[in-house]
């Protein structure tokens, strides 16, 4: 338990509404230029609503806002488009792993690099 008391005495949660999402996105085109993905969005609002001047805060973008195209257009009525470096990511079928819930399986998954099962989902969209 003290273990746990300490790594979690560093981090915190929060949520954003989907309103709250669109408008940080918004919000932060019109000061910057900047064309946030939701989850940066969300990422955001959570540190700014948690961050103080004693606590600094990093908040990484974590996707192409061209990945969620509705969602972007919504907040700012600009259509984002993927960069030509990404080929057909929109369209290529999806590819993953399915691993057991256990931590050891992770672990051997990660440091093996073979997949325990394989499924393609054609036309699967992120």
């Amino acid at each position: 338990e003290d273990v746990r008391a300490f790594i979690t005495a560093g981090f915190d949660v929060g949520t954003a509404t989907k309103a709250e999402t669109l408008a940080m996105i918004k919000s932060v085109h019109a000061d910057s230029g900047y064309l946030l993905d939701p989850h940066t969005a969300v990422a955001l609002h959570v540190a700014r609503d948690h961050g103080s001047e004693e606590t600094p805060m990093i908040t990484l973008s974590t996707a192409d806002p061209a990945k969620f195209p509705a969602t972007v257009k919504k907040a700012t009525q600009i259509s984002p488009v993927l960069p030509a470096w990404t080929g057909n990511l929109m369209t290529d079928p999806e590819e993953f792993v399915v691993l057991q819930s256990d931590q050891a399986a992770v672990q051997s998954y990660i440091t093996s690099g073979k997949a325990s099962v394989r499924r393609s989902v054609p036309g699967a969209h992120m």
